[in-house]
């Protein structure tokens, strides 16, 4: 699903997870033939995720086509062979856009709501000259954990062996 031709960059915004432990940055792109992009592009905490490129219009079909209520397993197919981190955090920046929301009756599903008013936004900047420069992400690496001391150190060991003199 990666798109390799860079598109032109009409946002670059943030929003927070959707568990609410980090900030996530996105962009919203379009192709020379109007194909509307998304992907995430940072993150502040310490998960992976893939910032490649997809298609408005396909994570879209793929939540009015999923179970309701919503959630982000809806979009898997997207991200094979990538971080599982990935779907939740582009689930995230559509519910910032104002995509999906919150379900009434469950608070952990979402709902797909319309699209007009994320369209006409696109639409405004669609007609500007807006080209935003964005340096290309890196995935943050979390840091390593702290190795735990075992019970038998070298230090105690060596102190049941007798030193010679």
């Amino acid at each position: 699903m990666q798109h390799t031709v860079s598109p032109r960059i009409l946002k670059n915004a943030s929003c927070p997870t959707l568990s609410n432990k980090g900030t996530l940055g996105y962009h919203i792109g379009i192709t020379s033939n109007d194909e509307l992009l998304i992907r995430v592009a940072t993150n502040s905490g310490g998960g992976y995720f893939s910032s490649e490129w997809v298609p408005v219009k396909t994570a879209l079909t793929l939540l009015e086509n999923a179970d309701k209520p919503l959630t982000s397993f809806a979009l898997l197919t997207l991200f094979k062979g990538k971080s599982v981190n990935t779907p939740a955090f582009l689930f995230a920046a559509l519910k910032a856009e104002g995509l999906v929301s919150v379900d009434a009756e469950n608070p952990r599903c979402y709902a797909l709501m319309p699209t007009d008013s994320f369209m006409a936004d696109i639409a405004t900047l669609k007609a500007s000259d807006i080209n935003l420069d964005v340096i290309e992400p890196k995935v943050k690496l979390a840091a390593p954990a702290p190795i735990a001391k075992s019970s038998t150190s070298k230090k105690s060991a060596s102190k049941s062996t007798p030193q010679k003199s």
